[in-house]
């Protein structure tokens, strides 16, 4: 019995581990709290195991996270992340092009080519704005779309209780 208690208990050899690890404890992470822990880097995670496991533990933890393609996982989220943020840019650009435009297709809205019948049709030059206007505002609707798909990925649950 005294040789047991010489030995730590799996909750005191969790707790001392964790304390090599720079900020919050992992476990004390709650879905309320989650968004004050660093998260989204390749480089955390590397730094957190090599702060918990023996060196050669860690080499080969990390080999295996890389082989199954742990590594790329986080890079890809990472490109998303900037995919979304260039998406809004170009949506915002978009906008306010396709506001130019209408404001433009404003002042040939009299515009008319009289036609046989006394019947009278848009001028080529109004179509042509009012063709590129209609162009400009189904990209930016695409654009939109394609950001909050990229949003939605992005904001995957990471703590397994708000799921």
């Amino acid at each position: 019995a005294a040789a047991a208690a010489a030995y730590p208990t799996a909750d005191e050899l969790t707790n001392l581990v964790c304390k090599r690890i720079p900020g919050p404890n992992l476990f004390d992470a709650t879905p309320e709290n989650l968004v004050s822990y660093c998260c989204g880097s390749w480089t955390l995670v590397q730094r957190d195991i090599e702060n918990v496991l023996t060196p050669a533990l860690a080499e080969n933890v990390l080999a295996l996270l890389s082989s199954l393609g742990v590594q790329i996982a986080f890079r890809l989220r990472e490109e998303l992340v900037n995919y979304k943020k260039l998406l809004l840019h170009v949506h915002q650009q978009g906008l306010t092009v396709e506001l130019l435009l209408r404001q433009l297709s404003s002042f040939f809205h009299d515009e008319r080519v009289r036609c046989a019948g006394g019947f009278s049709r848009p001028s080529e030059r109004r179509g042509k704005i009012t063709d590129a206007a209609m162009q400009c505002k189904g990209r930016c609707d695409a654009t939109y779309d394609a950001r909050l798909i990229g949003k939605l990925l992005c904001n995957v649950p990471r703590h397994p209780k708000t799921r």
